[in-house]
């Protein structure tokens, strides 16, 4: 008598149903981690790089304001004809560009390296316009009406517009940083875009392979069902006959 035993074909079902949704769950899973792993890449950066810009933008504009203050404060010690005026003015240019020097050594700390040369640069020109200052801090009334003007037009106003060109290139060069870091986080999302559709791609080719095997499974179990109701028949047949 021919008996076909379905079980092993049970078992391969099973098998490939198994291993197929655990594969296809196990590939879901590692696009979700991917997935939070690099938006939250993207989150940190971004936050990071506009922090950045934010404080560094701060830090620029407190030196720039110093120094401002401070250069105005010159120009009215040079040309303020009062005799009580210059004390005021000279105590208030001196407070203003400590502030400028306090600020700029705190951007120096924290500027980015990329920055260093027209750090240097920057540095070297307000080192130059105080430096020429100085001496005339101490000049008196006579010589401040005799020689401010000229030193003012011919000597501390191209300094003075020469630190504050070089402020605008550092304040010009941290916009690079910041659309730099914007132009990072769009390539990050782009990768995760590629690589979620590349997921979703190899997710759905699993799916269609493991209904194919699925199929194919159970039509060599229906195939095997027949062939064994098949020969139950003829195993009856043969039954009734000999018993006849």
């Amino acid at each position: 008598m021919g008996t076909h035993n379905p079980r092993p074909l049970l078992s391969g079902v099973r098998l490939v149903l198994l291993t197929g949704f655990l594969g296809l769950l196990a590939l879901l899973a590692f696009a979700g981690l991917y997935a939070l792993h690099s938006l939250k890449q993207v989150a940190e950066l971004e936050d990071r790089s506009t922090r950045q810009f934010i404080g560094r933008s701060d830090q620029l504009e407190s030196i720039r304001s110093h120094a401002y203050a401070a250069t105005s404060r010159i120009r009215d010690y040079l040309l303020d004809r009062e005799s009580s005026a210059p004390a005021l003015h000279r105590r208030q240019a001196m407070e203003a560009w400590d502030g400028a020097m306090a600020g700029m050594a705190k951007y120096q700390t924290s500027g980015p390296l990329n920055q260093l040369p027209v750090l240097r640069q920057l540095q070297r020109s307000l080192q130059s316009y105080w430096q020429t200052v100085t001496p005339a801090l101490e000049w008196n009334d006579a010589q401040r009406t005799r020689l401010g003007y000229d030193l003012l037009a011919e000597q501390l106003s191209p300094r003075r517009d020469e630190f504050l060109q070089l402020l605008d290139e550092v304040r010009r060069s941290n916009e690079v940083d910041l659309r730099a870091a914007t132009d990072q986080s769009a390539e990050l999302i782009q990768d995760l875009k590629n690589r979620l559709t590349s997921v979703v791609v190899v997710a759905l080719m699993l799916g269609v392979a493991l209904a194919g095997l699925t199929l194919i499974h159970f039509l060599r179990l229906e195939n095997a069902a027949r062939a064994r109701y098949e020969a139950s028949l003829e195993d009856r047949a043969q039954l009734e006959a000999l018993s006849a």
